[in-house]
């Protein structure tokens, strides 16, 4: 079984991370999976400009991640994404 475990939060060794790690930890214990980790802050990614390229032939004219990463996806059997949680104290 491979997992992919994205951090989307702009702390790449934030709580968000730590809570990751957990994951990641209790899923080894099971046994029989590979984890691949990705943090979004370490990768890169470009927004879409719209020009509909990819749906005329299938590529993105954009030089970034983005194909590596869809393509660790495609290959898993489960995703995990987290992003950071902001709470107010009042």
């Amino acid at each position: 079984m491979k997992i992919v475990l994205i951090n989307a939060s702009a702390r790449k060794n934030g709580a968000t991370a730590r809570i990751l790690d957990a994951f990641a930890e209790n899923l080894s214990a099971k046994g029989n999976v590979e984890i691949v980790k990705v943090s979004l802050t370490e990768i890169k990614l470009d927004f879409c400009s719209g020009c509909c390229l990819c749906y005329k032939n299938g590529v993105c004219h954009i030089d970034d991640d983005a194909d590596a990463l869809s393509e660790q996806i495609s290959a898993s059997t489960g995703i995990s994404w987290r992003r950071l949680s902001l709470t107010s104290r009042r």
